[in-house]
């Protein structure tokens, strides 16, 4: 049997992903969620042990990855701040040896991207990241899941980003669009506009994804760009859409679209467990 390209791999960040790979993994993904909705087992994940350690607590995360667990056959076992000893009396390294000598995986939702790095540096097993202070990583396989899925295709599209331009979650929503060729417009204040690094790095990835279609120059494809004043207006297609509306949420997607794509389970289909595992 041919080991497949995602084997023992962890997802630290979605930047380690080339766009095939990531595409593979929301299709993926989708493939799980209708064998749920059709009521088929799929228990690809039987009689593994899966850590969750949380430094930050969750509701969705939390919830999202016990579930997957369960319904892939593993064993989800739930480590707060305050059940281990990470950060007391142990350190990352530490955590990470012992944790990986007993569990199959490990999940983490904490504060520092360091500390996700080295679970996988040292625990010698996969280690998906649930969101630490610079990405959140399996997030953006949910959301660009659920965009695939309201709208068909990724290609073309235009995600609007609307607040503070300095978090997790925007460096990740700029870097995937990169990766993926969607459009991207961060509207934000000039004092919280996002980290130059990160802009950056979803430039060069938007040039090496041009490169690898031989110069393909669609008008718009893959555009990373910075909105400063609250006053400009974001939105495609010449529906214009106000920033200071911003939090009436997902402005760049109209009508029941808008609204399923609030509802969308985040991460709960993911095929994160999966790739990662024998």
């Amino acid at each position: 049997m041919t080991e497949s390209v995602f084997q023992g791999r962890s997802l630290l960040s979605t930047r380690d992903y080339t766009k095939d790979e990531l595409m593979y993994l929301i299709g993926f993904a989708e493939h799980l969620k209708d064998l749920k909705k059709w009521g088929v087992e799929h228990r690809y994940l039987a009689g593994k042990n899966i850590a969750l350690l949380f430094e930050k607590t969750s509701t969705r995360t939390r919830a999202a990855f016990t579930t997957a667990c369960i319904d892939l056959g593993a064993h989800p076992e739930y480590l707060g701040k305050n059940d281990i000893q990470l950060g007391k009396k142990e350190t990352v390294r530490d955590t990470a040896l012992v944790l990986g000598s007993m569990f199959d995986g490990i999940e983490f939702r904490g504060f520092k991207q360091e500390h996700v790095e080295d679970l996988a540096k040292y625990s010698g097993v996969p280690v998906w990241n649930g969101l630490t202070d610079k990405e959140h990583p399996t997030q953006m396989l949910a959301d660009f899941m659920t965009m695939k899925e309201n709208f068909g295709t990724l290609e073309g599209l235009t995600l609007a980003y609307c607040g503070q331009g300095r978090n997790n979650v925007q460096n990740s929503l700029m870097i995937t669009s990169a990766i993926l060729g969607v459009n991207y417009v961060n509207a934000t204040p000039a004092e919280l506009e996002p980290d130059p690094a990160i802009v950056e790095v979803a430039r060069a990835f938007r040039r090496r994804e041009r490169r690898y279609h031989h110069g393909d120059e669609r008008p718009g494809g893959g555009r990373c760009e910075r909105r400063r004043h609250l006053h400009e207006r974001v939105g495609g297609h010449g529906r214009g859409v106000p920033v200071r509306r911003a939090r009436e949420a997902h402005v760049a997607l109209p009508g029941e679209r808008r609204a399923a794509v609030a509802r969308e389970e985040p991460g709960l289909h993911l095929p994160a467990l999966p790739a990662g595992l024998p």
